[in-house]
């Protein structure tokens, strides 16, 4: 904050309390937290850099942010608009706008879908890799991207946006059930090509000496 002051042949004014003006720095962003979200917005978003200052605005590319709460000159929560792909999350205050970088990307992600399985069958102890292939496999949620009915895959490993690799979890029910792709938009729809069915343990007849002991 400065002191504005006029000069001229009659002196120079004084120094009021109503004549001060403030220079505010450009604000920057370093990071967002979650970097995605579902395409109907609502997502709440926690956006860190420096400069911020209370009264601030965000955009999520052209739309403005709901919700945008200034916590610190270092931190603001914002609620994302609807939206879909890539866009740059700005934040703007007296200072300016800050610029567009790399960490300052949203993705906007659809509902995953699920086009087929291989294998489409199991035995109940778990273990077994199964391919799953359908889009929007890429952005499944770190934990509980994969289900099998209600239970959490053992691993999944993201081979592209069309197909992931899912370890079958242990279960102790028999028979059919659904596997489902989760992200931050949702779950991909139970269908005829993700059925899964989980088997017994196979059954080895003993053999001839065993049967006479």
């Amino acid at each position: 904050m400065v002191d504005v002051r006029v000069t001229n042949q009659g002196g120079t004014s004084e120094n009021v309390s109503d004549d001060n003006f403030t220079y505010f720095p450009v604000p920057v962003v370093t990071s967002i937290s979650p970097s995605n979200g579902t395409t109907a917005g609502g997502t709440s978003v926690t956006i860190t850099g420096e400069n911020f200052v209370s009264g601030a605005g965000v955009k999520f590319g052209t739309t403005d942010a709901t919700l945008v709460t200034v916590v610190s000159s270092t931190q603001i929560t914002a609620t994302a608009p609807a939206g879909t792909g890539e866009v740059n999350v700005t934040v703007m205050t007296p200072g300016g706008t800050s610029t567009v970088a790399l960490y300052g990307k949203f993705t906007y992600v659809s509902v995953p879908t699920i086009s087929s399985i291989s294998p489409s069958s199991g035995m109940i102890t778990g273990g077994l890799d199964v391919i799953i292939t359908g889009t929007g496999l890429d952005n499944l949620l770190a934990s509980g991207g994969v289900l099998f009915g209600s239970i959490p895959a053992q691993r999944v490993t993201v081979i592209s946006s069309t197909q992931v690799r899912a370890v079958s979890p242990v279960t102790t029910a028999l028979g059919d059930i659904d596997i489902f792709a989760v992200n931050a938009s949702g779950a991909s729809v139970a269908s005829s090509a993700s059925k899964f069915t989980y088997t017994c343990l196979l059954y080895t007849s003993p053999s001839p000496r065993d049967r006479t002991r």
